[in-house]
């Protein structure tokens, strides 16, 4: 769409000039008219209208995002069960078929994943009136075969790899790719704190067989150094390396754009060691990345429109350090912004950082004292 709007302006100012050049030679406005546009062109575009941004978006990342959320909870449906030891107990129920077993344990699964999507579709077409040329049936046997592709696909990737976090990789990778997203790896942090949580024995974050980790400050200092070191090479390498080797236009000079990735990075992974505390598996971090990785795309206003946000929204959005990250690169790699014309940016995530800092001090600390009072029950 901005592309065809600027080429209208192009389009606009060449006939503005052929007019003015015209009408000095002494033509008529009916002549004038009948040389720059002989043929009056009456365009619509049939499935969009009114050419509105929320059509063409919504009808094509929602569908998307459902079909990756239903692919993921059904590979960790069926991954539970050997996580936990249940998939005998689940078999024999179905005295030892698997057909039946797999039909009994996703027939539900189909049932609510059809009534979201029913819900979705009759939100959109009849609520909020979005154009659709297709019939009724034809969105009934596209969203039985969307369920179907969805679950059938998670039982395929555990079948082929019959591990929990192995099946949920390969299937949030193959979907992401289907709607040309990226992101499919675990977050480093979130990871870390749920293989810390399955392999002590108290479940906690901090280990009770170790006598360095004593004081909850000092893990925190010592967990965010070792996470920076890691967060510096994957933001040299995807701001540097990566728009190198495919020569992607680049306006970003050094200074700008170190002083926004160091708040940048220190703020976040601060902010995922005070998450963290909501792991209490590896495999969950996949989930809470999946629900929380797309909307806050949005949220940032490059994907879509800011003025268009609701102000609501628009304020959840300064609680994450990605809204000002994306925000200011976009400004330093499309026009090549200075330090002082991104620096309300910069300020906004190093309050970030600092806060974030204090309350992930404050998990640990909490981990902290129940794993003392732990120790002093035993």
């Amino acid at each position: 769409m901005a592309s065809k709007d600027l080429k209208t302006l192009g389009m606009l100012g060449s006939m503005a000039v052929g007019r003015a050049k015209l009408s000095a030679k002494g033509a008529t406005s009916r002549q004038i008219r009948e040389v720059l546009q002989p043929v009056s062109i009456d365009a619509h575009i049939i499935a969009n209208p009114y050419g509105s941004y929320n059509y063409s978006l919504t009808t094509v990342f929602v569908p998307g995002i459902l079909m990756l959320f239903m692919v993921l909870l059904s590979a960790y449906s069926i991954g539970m069960e050997m996580k936990f030891d249940t998939a005998k107990e689940w078999l024999a129920r179905a005295d030892g078929n698997m057909v039946v077993a797999i039909i009994g344990k996703y027939l539900i699964h189909a049932l609510v994943f059809l009534f979201v999507i029913f819900l979705y579709l009759w939100y959109i077409f009849n609520v909020l009136h979005f154009p659709h040329l297709g019939g009724v049936w034809s969105i009934v046997r596209l969203s039985l075969l969307q369920v179907a592709a969805s679950l059938g696909f998670s039982i395929f990737a555990f079948g082929l790899m019959p591990s929990l976090r192995m099946s949920m990789s390969i299937s949030s990778l193959w979907f992401v790719l289907g709607i040309s997203m990226c992101g499919s790896a675990f977050p480093v942090m979130g990871m870390a704190a749920g293989t810390a949580r399955e392999r002590h024995k108290n479940g906690q974050l901090i280990p009770d067989d170790d006598p360095h980790f004593n004081n909850a400050y000092r893990i925190v200092w010592g967990k965010a150094l070792c996470y920076c070191m890691m967060g510096v090479v994957a933001a040299a390498w995807l701001s540097m390396a990566v728009p190198r080797m495919f020569s992607f236009p680049q306006m970003a000079d050094g200074q700008p754009l170190l002083c926004m990735l160091l708040p940048y990075t220190i703020a976040s992974i601060f902010f995922g060691m005070t998450v963290s505390c909501l792991v209490r598996y590896r495999e969950n971090v996949m989930l809470l990345m999946v629900f929380a990785s797309l909307p806050l795309l949005f949220l940032t206003g490059v994907s879509w429109p800011q003025p268009g946000i609701p102000r609501a929204w628009q304020g959840v959005s300064w609680l994450f350090p990605s809204t000002f990250g994306a925000r200011a690169f976009i400004r330093i790699n499309s026009i090549g912004a200075n330090v002082s014309q991104i620096l309300p940016e910069i300020r906004i995530l190093w309050i970030q950082a600092a806060a974030y800092l204090g309350m992930a001090c404050l998990v640990y600390r909490h981990q902290f004292l129940r794993l003392v009072l732990a120790q002093e029950s035993e």
